[in-house]
């Protein structure tokens, strides 16, 4: 089960609260420097750490390792420098009475170096559970910790408790059956969500191919090749895409042993083969992502992804194509009950959305927009807005968000009026 929306407490540029809902459809919408990447690159974040086997809380060298974080760079910088602080992260699952919330409190303890859960609040039908760090003979090194536990029949006493990232394990003396509960629901965080970055770099002409299969994908995109010589399915919607929007098909063919060849095959013209990298830039920029999408379609039959969060989807694109793949993410959305977050600057996303919604293809209720904005303090805030009935925005939402079209066309309208009075 994974969460059904998470609040960010002093994480990068949030000061928090801030909460970010995931529903099938999450758009991230707000000017350059906003914080939509660092809003939506939490998620990873959060997965990865779930997944990690080591001493520290959060773990970054995994997908994020290239971004280079590390605690100082996570936490909100406006607070002094000799201030105590932690980062927070609220797990929340709207539908789960035996555990609704999970409240993660991290602090870099100053001696080890080391990032620790502080505190662990769990909120459940049987009440609330609070766990926090007491620091009592432990070292650097040591994997158990002591916790002072208090709410339900904890009665303020001190237990070791185990962490392998962020995942929990109790001791005997501590039954705490919602600790399992949190353990499994974070297993399986760590398994469904797949991020894709917005510097995706172009397409390799082969692509090395050392793993029998692939069902995952790396955040460049770069292994889409190895999920679709495997999964014939997936391949097989993937290139319908193409056919149907841009008249092309994409086949992948072992070259050489353990080589692929990704091949863009036109259907419109005189039938030859060119190689993927060799086509428009957007061609390549968006095999990935549809590739995630028909992935995310397999979740029943195949078992994941069930979360995809992907930056700039439209990089590279013409404005109809643009158009074509929002109507597949509306798709997609719908048929699969995926939980799809996309960072954006397009209007055409915005506008198929409220098509589908007008449509019946989507419910209002499927679809939630954040504007990302910063204020005079340097703090960013993601705004909530949600969609009516008629599918017309509802909530903060900027009525400049998309003036630059209008300024403009109002401009050369003006200048041609001038004119043609002359």
């Amino acid at each position: 089960m994974v969460p059904t929306a998470l609040t960010l407490h002093n994480y990068r540029s949030f000061a928090g609260p801030q909460r970010l809902e995931l529903r099938p459809i999450t758009l991230l919408y707000g000017n350059n420097n906003a914080g939509k990447s660092a809003l939506l690159r939490s998620l990873p974040l959060l997965a990865d750490s779930s997944a990690a086997h080591g001493l520290d809380a959060l773990t970054f060298g995994h997908r994020l390792a290239d971004l280079e974080l590390d605690f100082e760079s996570l936490r909100w910088k406006g607070r002094a420098q000799t201030d105590e602080h932690t980062v927070g992260v609220d797990l929340h699952w709207n539908e789960s009475p035996e555990l609704q919330t999970a409240r993660f409190a991290f602090w870099e303890e100053p001696d080890w170096r080391r990032l620790l859960v502080q505190q662990l609040d769990l909120v459940g039908e049987h009440g609330e559970t609070s766990l926090a760090w007491v620091r009592k003979r432990e070292s650097r090194r040591s994997r158990t910790l002591t916790y002072r536990g208090t709410g339900s029949n904890l009665d303020r006493q001190e237990f070791e408790l185990t962490f392998q990232g962020l995942i929990p394990s109790g001791s005997a003396e501590a039954e705490l059956p919602v600790l399992d509960t949190l353990a499994e629901r974070l297993r399986t965080l760590s398994e469904q969500v797949l991020w894709l970055r917005s510097l995706r770099p172009p397409p390799s002409r082969t692509t090395r191919w050392l793993e029998s299969a692939r069902w995952t994908l790396d955040p460049r995109g770069l292994d889409a090749p190895v999920v679709l010589i495997n999964e014939p399915e997936v391949l097989t919607r993937v290139s319908a895409w193409y056919e149907e929007h841009l008249g092309v098909a994409i086949l992948v063919e072992e070259s050489r042993r353990r080589e692929l060849r990704t091949i863009v095959r036109n259907r419109r013209k005189a039938a030859f083969d060119v190689d993927l990298i060799d086509t428009g830039e957007g061609l390549g920029q968006v095999l990935p992502v549809l590739t995630a999408l028909a992935m995310a379609e397999q979740r029943d039959a195949r078992g994941g992804p069930t979360v995809l969060a992907i930056e700039e989807p439209e990089a590279h694109l013409h404005p109809d194509t643009q158009l074509a793949l929002a109507q597949r993410v509306s798709e997609v959305a719908a048929s699969a009950r995926a939980r799809i977050i996309l960072e954006t600057h397009s209007r055409y996303f915005l506008s198929s959305i409220q098509l589908a919604v007008l449509e019946g293809r989507l419910s209002e209720h499927d679809v939630v927009l954040y504007w990302v904005h910063q204020l005079e303090d340097g703090r960013c805030v993601a705004e909530p807005n949600t969609l009516t009935e008629l599918a017309r925005l509802r909530g903060s939402w900027p009525p400049d968000a998309f003036e630059a079209d209008l300024d403009l066309a109002a401009q050369i309208q003006n200048l041609r009026d001038a004119r043609e009075m002359r």
